[in-house]
């Protein structure tokens, strides 16, 4: 038997791809992980991002087995755990200080903090994968176009548009008919103090009767985070409509005046809006002077399944993406991530030294973790569309009070 150390690639650096590798950094095993993006700054980590509130049994329990619970609290002061639930008239319907059981982190703070403990040598930023094939029993070779390299372990944490799925799955992401619109608003309290009020300093939503939401999260510096997002049944929205060429007045205009979007709101709302159009342009090249970040949300089928493949597995959006209206996507991505650097590891500590006796021994570990990622997955998948389904359902501001008093009771 031949002796050789298997080689292990995680590709993409996001939250589930960065708690694998520091995973199996913490148990001895060496992996490298593949993320397309240059590394970033400390300025940039600073800029807004979206916040994330982490759950005890999957977000904070991959904190916990990194060593990172102390750290993680200095990073937690942002967005606080209340919740208001607003009707499209402007009137709160539910407003909950919150419990302190599900804290919320930065997206850029939860990277920052990964990051803080995993070396440098781990992750070869700027690497964008072209290609990844099969190549033998066992093994994966992935092209990065100006060099390639074959692995024993590939796990695939690159998202929505995974280039390693096709190798286990071939699900393709769908459009669920809903398009969202980031924006930002920076220093709310200082420059919209009724505003700031009416937002409140942790998470809320406005909500209308069918096609249209508004959701918001203070952020970093104060910092107000919104996603506007509408029903729309054409996937290309953003262009048909031209969202990305328009000003500041003029994407406005167009929210607050068509039928099917947000006319019918309230002023505060409506203010709301018009502030976060204004402080969210962005200078690009090519001509245009604006660009705003809306997007299609898509999804995999719920349920999403996969026959064991040996030596590639995937985790994160890559294998259960899924709508955010369970606050379970990078929860989810974390778990995987904690699960599939359990088995490496095990596997790892059985036999690293001869190749074939450690995929002896990964094989089945790999496989019983993948039967636990799909089942909790599929699970967390058909809550966060009923959730999608009630949000943009008639009365849904008072349909989701309603849920909310009868998981929490009522408000303090």
């Amino acid at each position: 038997m031949a002796s050789a150390q298997p080689k292990i690639a995680i590709v993409g650096g996001g939250p589930g791809g960065l708690t694998l590798a520091l995973f199996l950094h913490q148990s001895g095993v060496p992996a490298t992980v593949y993320e397309l993006r240059q590394r970033p700054t400390e300025e940039e980590l600073d800029l807004p991002s979206g916040s994330l509130d982490l759950h005890e049994e999957s977000g904070l329990k991959a904190i916990q087995a990194c060593g990172l619970s102390d750290a993680f609290s200095s990073y937690t002061s942002d967005c606080s755990e209340a919740w208001k639930i607003i009707n499209a008239q402007g009137v709160a319907l539910y407003n909950d200080a919150g419990d302190n059981s599900r804290p919320e982190i930065s997206r850029h703070n939860l990277m920052r903090l990964l990051l803080s403990r995993l070396p440098d040598d781990k992750i070869r930023w700027g690497s964008k994968l072209a290609s990844a094939e099969r190549v033998g029993e066992g093994k994966t070779k992935l092209d990065f176009g100006d060099h390639s390299d074959t692995f024993d372990v590939v796990v695939g944490a690159d998202g929505s548009w995974s280039r390693i799925r096709p190798l286990v799955s071939n699900a393709k992401p769908e459009y669920t008919g809903l398009q969202n619109l980031t924006l930002t608003i920076s220093n709310l309290p200082e420059r919209y103090p009724d505003l700031a009020k009416f937002c409140g300093d942790g998470t809320m939503c406005v909500l209308e009767d069918g096609n249209a939401v508004i959701m918001g999260q203070r952020g970093v510096k104060q910092s107000e985070r919104l996603y506007i997002t509408m029903s729309s049944t054409h996937e290309d929205f953003a262009e048909r409509e031209k969202i990305h060429n328009m000003d500041a007045s003029e994407l406005y205009n167009y929210l607050s005046t068509k039928d099917y979007l947000y006319k019918t709101f309230a002023d505060v709302p409506k203010q709301l809006i018009k502030a976060a159009c204004e402080d969210s342009t962005a200078p690009v090249n090519q001509g245009a002077t604006t660009r705003y970040d809306l997007r299609p949300f898509y999804k995999l089928p719920i349920g999403h399944r996969w026959d064991p493949v040996p030596g590639v597995t995937i985790i994160g959006d890559a294998a259960h993406l899924m709508t955010p209206y369970a606050g379970e996507g990078v929860n989810l991505a974390m778990r995987d991530a904690l699960d599939v650097g359990a088995a490496i590891a095990e596997a790892w500590q059985i036999n690293h030294t001869y190749l074939a006796a450690f995929q002896k021994a990964l094989s089945p570990l790999l496989a019983a973790v993948e039967t636990e990622i799909q089942t909790r997955a599929g699970e967390k998948a058909e809550e966060t569309d009923n959730n999608r389904h009630l949000l943009f359902s008639e009365d849904a501001a008072k349909k989701f009070t309603a849920i909310m008093l009868s998981h929490a009771g009522p408000p303090e």
